[in-house]
């Protein structure tokens, strides 16, 4: 996320390498290849070479502050100290809902000439604060890591596209979550008599999410509106459900149809009737508790709600399932976690080596099979990943688009996504202005 962290903020948490982490889970060496220094592999080395590294620590900013996000930084560090024992490590984590916080922080540090060695930052055209004319923030890391050990051969090419600039390399990517997922408790849908695979259109779900209230006493739908992001998100999924992908590929492009804008905006506002009473003040790791609970019927989010699941000991297909939010079972919504590397590095050479580390298969599995995501490398195994996102990485390889994500940066310079934000904040957390939230829309892209 994260994109949306697991956990509300909490105060900022330092890991550093003379304290343990907080994770639970081990780092026994996972299948992967290995380079003439053992940079990139999973064979479990450690590299003891330390005449190219200066007296900084390797600091590294990142949002994950608690729940599965936390668990998968925490297994990826005790797998890089494992590996490089001499580096000298400053992990701190930094929450806030759609890692504003965190971006902030970045933004000032790089400006003010005193970068971290390395930050967690999406991919795309959210880095584009860093990488224009006048500033140009992001170190060239072609060379030194993604040509380094065939990292690069060994990458999906949205990951690889994403991740540059101008031809050169300035971070690397460490998973991919599908944001086009609709949640559903087993309990409450089976209670109401409905089947969500037989829904095709966004509009097909509003009969079940009546059932829903009629035949329990859960609410039709859980949502988090104490930040605008996840209005814009839904309205962004409901928006590809109904006029297809290429209709939000226009709207992304600057090419947007207002109609129909119009349209998806007035069956999100359909959708809100079915909404928690306590949204405007919950979170979406707490929306989520709600299908946990059996207090909601549905839920949309990313995948890596499915981390909430599984730590509450919840059984895939017997507690909660899910489908392809209605109307895109065709795409996966791309979303990806990167670590970016800063121009004028404090810790160059240990930067290098973190960068490496992450584009791993042995750093990839690590982290994605406690954050609910996938790897982004072709040669990853799937062996630990259980069925969920087993499917998601089926999904990934056959479907017929990957839309990037407009809610989380990929699709829109951080300031056009800022300013729809405001849209909604402004026109669209209740009551729901249609118009005007369709011109502003219209008008910000």
């Amino acid at each position: 996320m994260s994109d949306q962290p697991d956990e509300p903020d909490e105060p900022r948490r330092r890991y550093l390498k003379t304290v343990a982490t907080t994770s639970v889970f081990g780092v026994a060496g996972l299948a992967g290849c290995s380079g003439d220094d053992g940079d990139a592999g999973g064979d479990g080395g450690t590299e003891q070479n330390t005449s190219e590294y200066n007296d900084t620590a390797l600091e590294v900013l990142h949002p994950w502050t608690g729940g599965g996000g936390q668990n998968a930084i925490n297994a990826v560090i005790e797998g890089f100290n494992e590996r490089y024992p001499d580096i000298e490590t400053d992990f701190s984590g930094v929450g806030a809902t759609a890692n504003v916080q965190l971006n902030q922080m970045a933004n000032q540090r790089l400006a003010n000439q005193n970068p971290p060695a390395s930050f967690n930052a999406w991919p795309g055209a959210h880095l584009t604060q860093f990488t224009e004319s006048d500033r140009q923030l992001l170190g060239d890391i072609t060379e030194s890591v993604w040509q380094h050990d065939n990292m690069e051969e060994a990458f999906i090419e949205e990951a690889k596209e994403l991740s540059q600039f101008d031809g050169r390399y300035v971070t690397v990517p460490i998973g991919s979550h599908r944001l086009n997922n609709l949640f559903f408790n087993v309990d409450i849908i089976e209670s109401a008599g409905t089947s969500p695979e037989d829904v095709e259109s966004p509009g097909d779900l509003i009969p079940l999410m009546e059932e829903v209230e009629a035949s329990t006493d859960a609410v039709g739908m859980a949502q988090s509106m104490a930040n605008a992001n996840t209005q814009l998100q839904l309205w962004a999924a409901i928006h590809l459900g109904m006029h297809g992908y290429q209709s939000y590929m226009d709207l992304m492009n600057g090419d947007g149809n207002i109609d129909s804008v119009s349209e998806s905006l007035e069956m999100t506002a359909q959708y809100a009737e079915f909404f928690n009473e306590d949204a405007a003040t919950v979170n979406p790791p707490s929306a989520n508790q709600k299908i946990m609970n059996g207090e909601a019927g549905f839920y949309h989010q990313g995948n890596w709600m499915a981390g909430g699941y599984n730590a509450n000991d919840l059984t895939y297909e017997e507690d909660w399932g899910w489908i392809a939010f209605p109307g895109t079972s065709n795409m996966y919504t791309l979303h990806m976690d990167a670590f970016v590397h800063p121009a004028d590095n404090p810790a160059p050479e240990k930067a290098i080596r973190w960068h490496r580390y992450v584009g791993s298969t042995e750093a990839q599995e690590k982290f994605n099979k406690h954050k609910g995501a996938i790897p982004l490398r072709s040669d990853a195994s799937m062996e630990e990943f259980g069925p969920f996102l087993t499917e998601t990485m089926e999904a990934f390889q056959n479907v017929e688009y990957r839309p990037p994500t407009l809610a989380h940066g990929l699709a829109v310079s951080p300031d056009i996504l800022v300013n729809l934000r405001g849209v909604f904040s402004d026109n669209f957390m209740g009551p729901y202005d249609v118009e005007a939230t369709a011109q502003g829309i219209i008008e910000t892209i």
